[in-house]
């Protein structure tokens, strides 16, 4: 089993700011998609199961919020789902969800040294990532399956449902 960290795993530059226009989505869509490769280098054609922390779904939920939260001032969301066949993505077989609420997600960002871009603590574009896998998924990726995790609880109770989810 290979597991893929984070992108904060694999950047040192600054995780991009709300785009105010379709450049400054590109341009985000650009940064995700050079994590992608160095991400992808991490796994070997023989391995048997890959567990990613984020993936290409992360950046299309992104990108979808962003339209939503901009009222579609900011249309990056077609841009991103066409991008797909042609970029270096790697297509997970299941999606595991973990949720958390945003007074949990303010809090463990009160506890992390990483700089979070403030579009990630904001209530609403939150409300629309959940709203992406919860409804606009399926129409991306009619195949996939989504199980969705509370993961308000410990890190060991969170483990513990997704390894039976694994396990199955």
């Amino acid at each position: 089993m290979v597991c893929v960290g984070e992108y904060v795993e694999f950047t040192t530059s600054k995780f991009p700011e709300q785009p105010r226009n379709l450049k400054d989505a590109s341009e985000a869509r650009e940064y995700f998609m050079s994590l992608e490769k160095k991400r992808r280098s991490c796994i070997s054609n023989d391995a048997p199961v890959v567990i990613l922390d984020r993936s290409v779904l992360s950046i299309l939920a992104y990108h979808f919020a962003i339209e939503e939260v901009t009222k579609g001032e900011v249309p990056c969301f077609s841009e991103s789902v066409k991008s797909l066949p042609t970029g270096c993505w790697i297509f997970p077989e299941l999606c595991i969800y973990l949720d958390v609420n945003d007074s949990e997600i303010s809090r463990r960002h009160e506890r992390e040294s990483g700089s979070y871009s403030p579009i990630l603590l904001n209530p609403e574009f939150n409300a629309q990532l959940r709203r992406f896998y919860e409804k606009a998924l399926v129409t991306v990726l009619p195949s996939l399956e989504i199980v969705r995790i509370d993961s308000s609880g410990s890190p060991e109770e969170v483990l513990h449902e997704a390894n039976l989810l694994l396990d199955k």
